[in-house]
């Protein structure tokens, strides 16, 4: 309210009010909701925002109309036609996803839910990804999710004032998904020689997350082996395998395999192609000469063996014949009974008495 004394003795009031009204989301707040003014007197109004993340933008409109983009406004020397409805319009609606982030197995599911509070109501809302509109429901699901699916998820929520004005809020969530290392190997393109140093390089293109070990295997007629490995650390892509003096046996077929720990705790490992590496050697004479000295002794000692048993069973079959001619006799020729004879004797060469080879031939 103001007076004046005029010359005359009488004087006058006059007074003039500006009332504020602020339509408002949860955390955003006025210095004063009515503010009061003389005309001609300043009039500011404070507009605070508290949120997470921060408001991109913000203005104080008056019928509609955008009088300023700052959070506070200014009336200096106001006027009568400045009362009226002064709006602090920021794009701060309260939106929380549950599940900001998510980390799945290829082949899962994946659920987002938007949760929405606002003063006045939301008009809009929807789920986007990659800038393009997936849903307009407040929860969004990934069904048998592929490693495409990973990535950002934002859920988006607006409404509109009485004055035209629009708000706008949103939240991201990060969808993770996992998946086994895809492996590349790279070695020798042709036949190497034998004490040569080869090396074999195991590269991991891709894969989530990165392998903590890389591990190079031999496979040939042998069997299967581990050639070589990294020390157990996350991070590893790529390793470099040298094999010094190749040897003819380190011949077949290498592979890489890289293991990566998932957020089940269980390991998955991811599997090269195959590269064939041949050895080529030359012949040592000296060596051959070696083996053929083997092959003969060996030969000599076997024939040396089949004649020791040959003439061992030839000398079991006589004395059995001689046994049999006693015990048909009962006595030898020189009238010792069979049980004092000395078997030495069976050795020598003698031709048995006439009357014996009948009875050989009987007993046979």
């Amino acid at each position: 309210m103001a007076g004046v004394d005029f010359y005359d003795g009488t004087s006058a009031t006059a007074n003039g009010e500006t009332m504020v009204n602020v339509e408002y989301f949860s955390d955003l707040r006025l210095g004063k909701a009515t503010l009061t003014v003389k005309e001609g007197e300043t009039a500011t109004f404070i507009c605070s925002i508290d949120s997470n993340p921060e408001v991109t933008y913000h203005n104080w409109t008056n019928g509609g109309v955008v009088l300023s983009t700052h959070l506070s406004h200014t009336i200096e020397k106001t006027k009568r036609l400045d009362s009226g409805v002064y709006t602090c319009v920021a794009d701060i609606p309260e939106v929380t996803i549950g599940n900001r982030n998510t980390t799945i197995k290829e082949g899962e599911l994946a659920t987002f839910t938007c949760n929405v509070v606002s003063n006045p109501e939301v008009n809009y809302h929807n789920w986007t990804k990659d800038g393009a509109v997936i849903s307009t429901d407040l929860s969004h699901s990934v069904s048998n999710a592929t490693r495409h699916d990973a990535g950002l998820y934002t859920c988006i929520a607006g409404n509109v004032f009485h004055d035209g004005s629009m708000g706008v809020a949103y939240d991201t969530a990060e969808l993770t998904i996992q998946y086994p290392p895809l492996v590349r190997i790279e070695g020798p393109s042709g036949p190497v020689a034998e004490n040569d140093l080869i090396t074999i390089r195991c590269t991991v293109e891709d894969g989530i997350p990165d392998p903590y070990k890389i591990s190079l295997y031999l496979s040939n007629v042998t069997g299967v082996f581990e050639v070589d490995w990294t020390e157990d650390h996350r991070g590893v892509t790529s390793h470099a395998f040298d094999i010094v003096d190749i040897k003819r046996w380190s011949a077949g077929s290498y592979y890489c395999v890289a293991w990566a720990s998932f957020n089940d705790s269980k390991d998955y490992d991811g599997r090269s192609n195959k590269i064939d590496i041949t050895v080529n050697y030359k012949d040592d004479p000296a060596a051959n000469v070696t083996v053929i000295i083997v092959i003969v002794v060996g030969i000599l000692i076997l024939i040396i063996i089949f004649v020791a048993i040959i003439r061992k069973t030839n000398k079991r079959r006589k004395r059995e014949k001689y046994r049999l001619k006693q015990s048909a006799s009962g006595i030898n020729g020189s009238g010792e009974t069979t049980d004092e004879l000395d078997m030495d004797k069976l050795e020598m060469d003698r031709t048995p008495p006439d009357g014996y080879m009948a009875q050989e031939n009987i007993y046979q």
